[in-house]
């Protein structure tokens, strides 16, 4: 059984190896996108343990979920990974020392998993997918009966269309949906006509996401 210690170092190499990849896949550019599903089947963990990481790495900013399933390093993303390499003596903020240089060995059939109990709960269940569509039915509601800017709308369309790619997967990602609702949030808050006539939309949204997070 692995100590406390080595199951630490061991969630932190898997983030790594998570993190790099993707820097290697999009060559280090935050404006270049990768599709979640295909950037998983590069490695063996399974699902709830990729889940989990991607979960990490989305809460700590180092990776973001601009549409859809997929995903982009960001610029404190790239940032880590490249003081890792140029320094590899040394640990960063999320990753211990010699992160690039450790040679992982296969871990199919590993007892190794990323805090499997905390990634479950990262996938949205049959009643929060509900009560997520009839969140998304009172937002275009909302959107129906207000002038949004062009630019407002298209922001608040493109996280709709997010959320409900989303929604009808196997297996919904809450870190996708709750960015998504917060960048609808942030949108809805700057229009008078919402938050004068409708500041009830604002509180649902935040009942939801406070829901599904437990916070």
């Amino acid at each position: 059984m692995m100590s406390d210690i080595e199951r630490v170092e061991q969630n932190q190499l898997n983030r790594y190896r998570v993190l790099k990849q993707l820097y290697d896949d999009t060559n280090g550019n935050p404006d270049s996108y990768v599709d979640i599903h295909e950037h998983e089947k590069k490695f063996d963990f399974d699902n709830s343990t990729y889940d989990g990481i991607i979960v990490y790495l989305g809460q700590e900013n180092l990776i973001k979920f601009p549409a859809g399933s997929y995903m982009n390093i960001t610029n404190w993303g790239i940032k880590e990974i490249e003081r890792a390499i140029n320094t590899p003596e040394n640990p960063t903020e999320h990753f211990p020392a010699k992160s690039n240089t450790i040679i992982i060995g296969h871990m199919q059939n590993s007892s190794i998993q990323q805090d499997t109990k905390n990634s479950q709960i990262q996938i949205l269940n049959q009643t929060e997918n509900e009560k997520l569509t009839e969140l998304i039915s009172k937002i275009n509601l909302v959107v129906d009966q207000v002038d949004l800017s062009n630019d407002e709308a298209t922001d608040v369309q493109g996280d709709l269309d997010t959320i409900k790619s989303q929604s009808k997967t196997s297996k919904p990602k809450k870190i996708i949906i709750i960015e998504s609702l917060k960048s609808i949030l942030g949108v809805f808050i700057k229009v008078s006509a919402i938050t004068t006539s409708h500041p009830e939309i604002l509180e649902a949204i935040k009942f939801f996401i406070k829901g599904i997070t437990g916070g």
